[in-house]
């Protein structure tokens, strides 16, 4: 569905909201949570590798996740990388339409969706 500027707006604000409630009271408002949709980009095929770090722990998604709650000096948002090497946003329409999330996300699902699938040509 295409998205009206009311329902962005209303979007927006509603992550706004989260966010700022998590800042006041931490303790009773969990973090923002996002969910990052993309094939090997996303999942951080061949990223380096640090000791220690898993593939999906240097991938753009979990540093994105760093720099915001550093930025803001507490965790803020968890990102979720949900990735999978060799699909396309098909595969992640039929996950959210099924409700494939990880156990973290299956009560409520994420607040936020990131569709992070590149283009590749041949």
């Amino acid at each position: 569905h295409m998205p009206t500027l009311d329902s962005t707006h209303q979007i927006v604000k509603n992550v706004v909201q989260i966010i700022q409630n998590r800042i006041k009271d931490p303790a009773n408002n969990p973090p923002l949570k996002i969910a990052v949709f993309g094939g090997s980009v996303t999942i951080g095929r061949a990223c380096y590798m640090e000791k220690g770090m898993q593939n999906k722990q240097c991938a753009w998604p979990t540093r994105f996740k760093l720099l915001i709650n550093q930025f803001l000096g507490m965790d803020v948002v968890e990102v979720y990388n949900l990735g999978i090497g060799g699909t396309n946003s098909d595969t992640a329409t039929r996950m959210v339409d099924y409700w494939m999330y990880p156990d973290e996300l299956k009560q409520e699902g994420p607040d936020v969706i990131i569709n992070s699938y590149s283009t590749n040509g041949k």
